[in-house]
C-alpha cells in the first residue's frame, strides 16, 4: 500500500540536526533569554548566550562604521 504524504506544505520545516536545535532570535529576544537563565541560576548557559550577543554587537558595529 503506498504511503500518503500527510504533511501540510504550509507547515514550517524544523531546523533540527541530531542533538541540536537551530533557532533564529533577535538580539533583544536573546537578551531576554539570558536574563531569564540568570534569574533561575543557569549562569553557565547565560554566559554562553551573552558571548553570542557580544559577538553580534561587534560584527554589527563594524558594519555600521563602514
Amino acid at each position: 500500500m503506498p504511503t500518503e504524504d500527510t504533511s501540510d506544505p504550509r507547515e514550517p520545516l524544523l531546523n533540527i540536526d541530531g542533538d541540536r536545535i537551530h533557532l533564529i532570535v533577535s538580539p533583544t529576544e536573546l537578551d531576554i533569554v539570558v536574563d531569564a537563565l540568570r534569574s533561575v541560576g543557569n549562569v553557565e548557559l547565560a554566559e554562553r548566550f551573552e558571548s553570542v550577543l557580544r559577538q553580534f554587537g561587534q560584527s554589527s558595529g563594524h558594519e555600521q562604521q563602514s
